[in-house]
């Protein structure tokens, strides 16, 4: 990753990073124990992350490494990273921030996204947006894994959110009008 921090960080070196994050928060290394799910990519540091369940491929064996990593797939990547080396913190509660773009964040992107914003690990563009599909430069790939090494590291047993979310036990009827309200707008 030295050089070029403004360039779009692929899924590949991504994984990379994340595969050094795991192991720096876990305190444990990265094994390979399987055949290679992927006919696109050889890298040892994809197949440990997808051993992990950290990172899933695009379908039919594929990973597309060479693809620039949108914002929704690195907030998916760093909440499964944290996920797997902390097993021990609380996941239970369920945080949710409406953004302005809530309804482009795919369904399968959502959680990661609102508790990496609640925990302030991540950030919107501006105007409340989020920018799901937009990719990440390698430079704020850096930044967030910084954040989330640091987050953790001042954590005990689990990270306190630390920005306004709702809590889905707090206010179901609250958060579903907010959802109204973004789709009408």
């Amino acid at each position: 990753l030295q050089g070029e921090y403004k360039s779009n960080i692929t899924r590949e070196e991504f994984s990379e990073v994340a595969v050094s994050l795991y192991e720096a928060l876990s305190g444990k290394e990265g094994v390979l124990q399987e055949e290679n799910p992927f006919t696109d990519t050889q890298n040892t540091q994809v197949r440990i992350e997808n051993e992990l369940g950290i990172l899933k491929g695009v379908g039919d064996g594929r990973f597309a490494p060479d693809y620039a990593i949108t914002r929704q797939e690195i907030s998916v990547m760093l909440y499964r990273t944290l996920q797997a080396a902390k097993p021990e913190y609380s996941y239970t509660e369920k945080y949710e921030h409406i953004f302005a773009d809530y309804d482009m964040i795919s369904s399968w992107a959502k959680e990661a996204v609102c508790y990496l914003y609640v925990m302030e690990i991540t950030n919107g563009v501006g105007d409340n947006r989020f920018s799901p599909k937009g990719n990440t430069s390698r430079e704020e790939a850096i930044i967030l894994a910084k954040r989330m090494y640091e987050k953790s590291i001042a954590s005990k047993n689990s990270m306190m959110a630390s920005r306004d979310g709702i809590s889905r036990k707090e206010s179901n009827t609250t958060l579903e009008l907010a959802k109204l309200l973004a789709e009408e707008m």
